[in-house]
């Protein structure tokens, strides 16, 4: 029993191998390859697709605005 599962996970590695090497080639170099494989396109998400951009600024005025506010919450609480 394992001596077969010592065979069986190479086998298995060099396939998967061999099927993400063709998927990742070019669609012009897959003509070759079985239809199975020919036909999956990788779908890029938009980060990897450069869809969004974000932006956080902060505002010196609002900053000192709530650090003021949070002083006399403090110093109501104190007294």
């Amino acid at each position: 029993m394992a001596s077969r599962r010592i065979s069986t996970w190479p086998a298995l590695a060099i396939i998967v191998g061999l099927s993400l090497a063709i998927i990742a080639l070019p669609q012009g170099a897959r003509m070759w390859a079985p239809g199975f494989l020919r036909a999956p396109m990788l779908h890029f998400g938009l980060d990897l697709a450069g869809g969004t951009q974000l932006d956080f600024r902060i505002s010196e005025k609002e900053v000192q605005d709530q650090i003021k506010s949070l002083e006399k919450e403090i110093a109501q609480m104190e007294a």
